[in-house]
């Protein structure tokens, strides 16, 4: 399987522009990425995936952890991630609390760094 680039996640506050960007992958040259290929390696639809981008569905959790996985995702850029996706769906108080829980474990982390 070829290497996908992923952007950083820094920055980014919506988990569909974050999506967007992965697929669209312009700056990288020779880049298998499509809506296509992403959808076969997660067993979806490509045009699922194009209304998750457009914002006539929700991601689905089970497939937000598909896409971080097949992409290969460091432990940060997933907890990330899958709180973007949280902010959109889920209510402000599930949202705030993981938010916060990625925030301890960061502080936590960086002591060992």
């Amino acid at each position: 399987m070829p290497r996908i680039h992923i952007p950083s996640i820094e920055g980014y506050t919506c988990y569909r522009k974050y999506l967007s960007d992965i697929i669209l992958c312009k700056d990288i040259k020779d880049s298998p990425m499509s809506y296509r290929y992403l959808a076969k390696n997660i067993n979806c639809s490509p045009s699922y995936l194009n209304d998750v981008v457009k914002g006539r569905t929700n991601l689905r959790l089970g497939k937000a952890m598909a896409i971080a996985n097949f992409l290969r995702m460091d432990a940060a850029t997933k907890a990330k991630w899958l709180l973007l996706l949280l902010k959109e769906i889920e209510d402000e108080d599930v949202f705030r609390y993981f938010e916060e829980q990625l925030q301890n474990a960061s502080a936590f982390l960086r002591q060992y760094e």
